[in-house]
């Protein structure tokens, strides 16, 4: 019986295994990165051909760990629309301050 390891090998004249070595390495990098857990799927399809050929076909899927994303706090309006303002609360008016005259008990020089 002829091993997996060399119908892999011989799957697309090597581009296969070349694929899923580059494709480990992005989820090794990724796991050691965001110390999540990462895979990677190899799924072949045997389909019969015509003169008892057959069509050996694989496809490669990965889930590389991301790091996670911050949530933002929006607020919903009575309009449905969302908001990074509390429409229950009033805006305060804020205005520059001028920062170039001494602060109390600051000795001018």
């Amino acid at each position: 019986m002829k091993l997996f390891t060399d119908v892999l090998r011989d799957q697309r004249n090597g581009a296969l295994v070349d694929e899923v070595t580059e494709e480990l390495a992005r989820v090794v990098r990724g796991v050691v990165r965001h110390g999540k857990k990462g895979e990677i799927t190899l799924i072949l399809k045997v389909n019969p051909a015509k003169g008892g050929a057959y069509f050996v076909y694989d496809e490669v899927k990965s889930k590389i760990p991301e790091a996670d994303r911050e949530a933002t706090i929006f607020y919903a309006t009575a309009d449905g629309d969302l908001s990074r303002n509390d429409p229950r609360q009033q805006n305060l008016e804020f205005r520059s301050v001028d920062t170039d005259h001494p602060k109390p008990n600051q000795e001018v020089i």
